[in-house]
């Protein structure tokens, strides 16, 4: 066998499916579009494409959906963090211009947050952030496909946040 055919059949990956598995099953190559960072049916996408994605998905959207308390059973009523805009201020940290609802009012609140990239996921990172008038909190949350997920913990107190990310483009 030549070093070339090594190669190749080297960069492919067996993968059982459905149409492929007769009684005795069988077994087809597909191509693997795998990269350090993940693997997925498209090719990858330069990270500054996966930036302005992000940006895209994140501008004028609301992360509508619920929590939950450690320790706790249920989970909260509906939450909504309403996200105006979002822009880079460095290399991996971001400034998220959103509003809190305080009472009866609404407030504008800028967040910076770091974000790390899970292959083409972006994740939100924050780590001990003071909130005046809230408390100290630190966060991991997943944005995919409109959808959220994560934790999130305070001084003596944490748990999950999951919903939808929903956007009401005119």
């Amino acid at each position: 066998m030549t070093q070339n055919v090594r190669r190749a059949r080297a960069s492919m990956t067996y993968r059982r499916t459905r149409e492929d598995t007769p009684a005795g099953g069988a077994w087809s190559r597909r191509r693997s579009n795998c990269t350090p960072g993940g693997c997925s049916k498209k090719g990858t996408s330069s990270q500054e494409d996966l930036a302005r994605q992000f940006q895209e998905m994140m501008t004028g959207a609301t992360l509508v959906g619920h929590s939950t308390l450690t320790g706790r059973e249920g989970m909260s009523g509906e939450e909504r963090y309403s996200i105006d805009r979002i822009s880079r201020i460095g290399s991996e940290t971001w400034l998220l211009q959103t509003r809190m609802k305080l009472g009866s009012h609404e407030v504008p609140f800028p967040v910076p947050v770091v974000i790390k990239w899970a292959g083409d996921t972006p994740v939100i990172t924050l780590t001990d952030m003071p909130i005046p008038g809230f408390g100290t909190y630190t966060a991991r949350v997943v944005l995919y496909r409109d959808q959220y997920a994560g934790t999130w913990s305070g001084k003596n107190y944490g748990g999950q946040l999951f919903g939808k990310i929903v956007h009401d483009r005119h």
